[in-house]
C-alpha cells in the first residue's frame, strides 16, 4: 500500500476500549489495544497515502449478548410508572 501510495486499513475495536464501564476488563483492554495499534499505524503511515481508521461499534444484539438485552427489557417492564 505504501509503494502504491494508497490504501486503507480498518481496525475493528469497540466503545469498550474507549471508555470505562463499557465492557469487561479484559475485553476492554484488548479493544483499547486494538484502538491504540490503529492510532500508532495511522501516525507512522501519515503522508504515505495509506489511511488507517478504527470502527468502534457499541453493544450489538447477538446470540451471545441477547441475555443482556433481555435483562434490560425485563427491567423496564418491571418498573411501574406513576399515573
Amino acid at each position: 500500500m505504501v509503494k502504491a501510495k494508497r490504501g486503507s486499513i480498518i481496525c475493528t475495536a469497540s466503545v469498550a476500549g474507549l471508555r470505562s464501564g463499557a465492557g469487561g476488563i479484559t475485553y476492554s483492554a484488548s479493544k483499547a489495544g486494538g484502538h491504540r495499534d490503529g492510532a500508532d499505524h495511522r501516525e507512522s503511515l501519515a503522508g504515505t497515502g495509506v489511511r488507517v481508521n478504527a470502527i468502534c461499534p457499541g453493544l450489538i444484539e447477538t446470540g451471545m449478548t441477547k441475555p443482556l438485552f433481555d435483562a434490560r427489557a425485563n427491567a423496564g417492564a418491571n418498573t411501574k410508572s406513576a399515573s
